[in-house]
């Protein structure tokens, strides 16, 4: 079995805690097993006989930061888990995993009685990779969350796992970062109740937990641990009631629980009580507990009243004080239908789709597949879909590729249905401006469903191969929410070509250089006579026809593309070999164009802009349903204007940017990690139009001209996420004078928790703000981090955590860069001598108080009083600036 998150002996170390820091119970005395090894993998039967090695040597909580496959809890090593906690009452508290996925709790975690924990950042925000519920079979897991973001452990020996603090510590993320902090919150309570066993700790900490608003008891469980509240807490509640997963037809159509409150105090203590299940029905409203005894409520819920789907929510029983919730979860699924599936393409024949997907009311309802062109039948339960299937641009002809899309939002599924995906039905989307434009890059299109306690966002990108879109209308959905958003990203045409009023869209042949200006010259067919004139060639190799026209003396070429070839429109002023314009044109408009040069004396009137002086980074919205036309027209109603000045710092005179956007609905941009980068020339100007609809915004630019053409830019000058205003004008820089390390003020500030200040300052910031890292190319930086004037250590980066002390001290942080490129000979290069100059407040503390500046080097830092002083007390927690 795979250690899927690989930090187990590091986070025991962690609760032993260490030199200077500590973790969540300090004084627990640790035994520690070895049961994977140093590649984080072992054996099931190694881990199961280190469990049963723990349990007999009388430990009383077990951490597991450590997981395997996906299961429905009756796998060997769950198994060994309830078995072991009901013969020694050990707590076995395990990592859910770090796949970020619905269903995708891992085992031991999976096992009924293990305390199962996610990861949450420090807003309380679930992290990405904390693996989500429900258990294969429904049953609800993780059962609460931790701190898993960054998290500070003690560090193994020479090791470089995570992001090292010192040499005895580093940080790190992962579920298995967040598990110790409950198996730490375990044992406090065990000392408090030494007679308890794992299920009366484990009620006590999810009752006790916080919940948060928003999160789904999938994802999130009770919600995060609250250690304190578990501790003053009198009266304790079963923490998880699974209510089942039933079908309609079977069983008696309702779901029962119990709920078993405990009262641990010398007074009885009446509890008001509430649910936020739908449908559930508690037997009363109020209970009243006596001192030292327990009481039992039923939950009950009709499930003839409910939608089919998956249902998650809490029991909360309320005395003055005191508050202890329960989780409770349940699946209702209809009867089972047949769909029959077939497709037609634009032109009426039978086809395929690359895509077909149907989400229902739960996960497991889903339906990811594809049709074939003798059709496909799917069996699904009954209920709703949001259905779509896609034909991505291979399916329309290879010549003029278009992406097909036929979305069916709410697709009820209450008898056998036979379906017919019909691309006919489909209309283009366009995007109307006031310039002539072409499409560069990645072109991206979503949907985003919401219905009942589903979110369902589906997205798919595509090369500027692809000519458009069509996507069929829809009805308005009749409940919950729908979104259509497609992302086009437009520039001036590279080449606008004509021959007698005619019109012919061309592109570049890689290695060709670009084309400035307009151009009159006479057409020749073929390379023979083409001196001084155009070539225009029928060559299926295309190279060749190119170096024939250059042999012939020819000014420029046309080459005649087959018909099963797209034209691409990028171009790349980097790596070029001919000495003339080699241009590509598409089969059907060269044979026109051929046509045209046979009839004779035909002129090629040609212009080339190879710096676009604007670009259009659109978002179009349909909300609701998908309308019978979509045509979204770019004004000053629906998008800002930037006036966007690029910097020259030297070097080749080419670099590249990226603006990603994203609709509110979605965690980051969907080409975020996949995303052609776009070339603008160095210095310029350039008109930038984007829109202005809520749409999420951020703009990335290098100084250079990278190698790669995919890709995010890792190592340009970077904004926050933002958005604009409708008419808004906006105007900015990159890489203007001086870039230096500094800190803008909308990067997050440096902070202070206990003895650790969590220092960041960015290498390189333009004078608009704009923030970059070093680390690659030819950027270096080093820092100096001292303590009372003695060096603590050195580092390559003012960015991370750096140690404190409680009582009185001063710090200075010293950061240098250098940059040794030609890219930066007008950039200003070889700059250094940033000093931080960091008041360090008192121990805990909830931001760092200080201050950043050019300083001198003789400059002294300011003096901070410990934690109790009179000094610190005026001060008080968030004295002084912003790191």
């Amino acid at each position: 079995m795979n250690d899927a998150h690989g930090h187990g002996t590091h986070v025991a170390a962690t609760i032993a805690g260490g030199v200077g820091k500590k973790g969540v119970a300090p004084g627990a005395e640790l035994i520690i097993g070895k049961v994977l090894g140093d590649d984080g993998s072992g054996t099931l039967s190694g881990v199961i006989e280190g469990m049963e090695w723990a349990a007999a040597e009388g430990a009383s909580v077990i951490n597991m930061s450590l997981g395997g496959d996906v299961t429905d809890g009756t796998d060997p090593l769950s198994v060994a888990v309830d078995n072991l906690t009901e013969r020694t009452g050990a707590l076995f508290v395990v990592a859910a995993g770090n796949d970020g996925a619905a269903y995708s709790v891992g085992s031991p975690g999976a096992a009924t009685s293990a305390l199962t924990v996610g990861a949450v950042d420090g807003k309380d925000a679930i992290a990405d990779f904390s693996s989500r519920g429900p258990r294969l079979d429904d049953a609800p897991k993780p059962d609460l969350t931790a701190p898993g973001v960054g998290i500070v452990a003690a560090r193994a020996t020479g090791t470089g796992m995570g992001q090292p603090v010192d040499e005895h510590y580093t940080a790190a993320s992962g579920t298995s970062m967040a598990t110790p902090h409950v198996a730490g919150a375990a044992a406090i309570l065990k000392q408090r109740h030494p007679e308890w066993k794992a299920g009366q700790i484990k009620d006590a900490l999810v009752g006790s937990a916080r919940t948060v608003a928003g999160q789904q008891v999938d994802d999130a469980g009770a919600g995060r641990l609250d250690v304190a509240r578990a501790l003053r807490q009198g009266v304790t509640a079963t923490g998880v009631v699974n209510l089942g997963k039933h079908q309609k037809g079977e069983g008696t159509g309702t779901a029962e629980g119990t709920i078993t409150y405990t009262n641990g105090t010398a007074a009885p203590v009446t509890l008001a009580l509430s649910s936020t299940l739908e449908g559930a029905v508690l037997s009363t409203q109020s209970v009243t507990v006596e001192a030292g005894g327990t009481a039992e409520v039923q939950v009950r819920v009709d499930l003839a009243k409910l939608s089919f789907g998956r249902y998650g929510g809490h029991v909360t029983a309320t005395a003055g004080a005191e508050t202890v919730h329960t989780t409770l979860a349940l699946t209702w699924k209809g009867p089972q239908h047949t769909v029959r599936f077939t497709a037609v393409d634009a032109a009426g024949r039978p086809t395929s789709t690359d895509t077909l997907s149907m989400f229902g009311a739960s996960q497991q309802d889903d339906v990811f597949t594809w049709v074939p062109e003798q059709g496909l039948t799917v069996e699904v339960s009954e209920g709703t879909y949001m259905t779509q299937a896609i034909n991505l641009a291979s399916g329309w002809g290879r010549m003029h590729p278009r992406d097909g899309l036929v979305v069916i939002p709410e697709l009820k599924v209450d008898r056998d249905l036979e379906v017919v995906l019909d691309y006919r039905r489909t209309s283009p989307v366009t995007v109307k401006v006031s310039e002539p434009v072409e499409q560069v890059g990645i072109f991206t299109y979503f949907t985003h469903r919401a219905f009942g306690s589903r979110r369902i966002s589906q997205g798919v990108m595509n090369f500027d191969v692809v000519e458009g879109l069509n996507v069929s209308p829809t009805q308005p959905v009749s409940q919950g929410t729908f979104e259509f958003a497609s992302r086009w990203q437009l520039i001036a045409p590279k080449i606008t070509a004509r021959v007698a009023g005619s019109t012919y869209p061309m592109g570049f042949l890689g290695g060709s250089p670009g084309l400035e200006g307009r151009h009159l010259w006479r057409l020749a067919e073929g390379a023979d006579g083409a001196r001084g004139k155009v070539a225009v060639m029928d060559s299926p190799d295309w190279e060749a026809g190119a170096e024939a026209a250059v042999k012939a003396g020819a000014v420029a070429a046309i080459i005649v593309m087959t018909p099963d070839d797209a034209l691409a429109r990028g171009w790349s002023p980097a790596n070029v070999r001919l000495p003339i314009p080699v241009m590509l044109i598409a089969n059907d408009h060269g044979q026109r164009l051929l046509e045209r040069v046979r009839k004779g004396h035909a002129l090629l009137d040609i212009s080339g802009t190879m710096a676009s002086p604007y670009l259009y980074d659109v978002m179009q919205v349909s909300a609701g349903h998908v309308p019978d036309t979509i045509v979204h027209e770019v004004s000053d109603r629906n998008t800002a204007r930037i006036e966007t000045k690029y910097q020259d710092t030297g070097g080749f005179g080419w670099a590249k940017e990226q603006r990603f956007g994203w609709r509110p609905w979605q965690a980051y941009s969907l080409g975020s990690q996949m995303e052609k980068q776009r070339i603008v020339k160095t210095p310029s100007r350039r008109a930038e139009y984007v829109s202005a609809d809520g749409s999420f915004w951020q703009h990335l630019v290098n100084h250079q001209y990278t190698w790669d053409d995919m890709n995010r830019l890792q190592d340009g000058l970077t904004e926050p996420p933002r958005t604009y205003r409708p008419g808004q004008r906006v105007s900015e820089s990159w890489h203007a004078p001086v870039v230096r390390p500094a800190i803008p003020d909308w990067l997050a500030p440096s902070t202070r928790t206990g003895d650790t200040l969590e220092i960041r300052v960015p290498e390189f910031v333009d004078a608009s703000g704009h923030v970059s890292r070093a680390g690659v190319d030819n950027d270096s930086a080093s820092a100096r981090f001292l303590r009372d004037g003695k060096l603590v250590e050195e580092r390559d980066a003012a960015w991370g955590a750096f140690p404190a002390v409680p009582q009185e001290a001063e710090y200075r942080l010293e950061l240098s860069t250098r940059r040794t490129s030609e890219e930066w000979d007008d950039g200003g290069r070889d700059r250094d001598g940033l000093d931080v100059q960091v008041e360090a407040g008192p121990a805990g503390a909830a931001a760092a108080a200080g201050r950043l500046r050019r300083a001198p080097r003789t400059a002294r830092p300011r003096r901070t009083a410990p934690e109790g002083s009179e000094r610190a007390d005026r001060q008080g927690p968030a004295a002084g600036g912003v790191l």
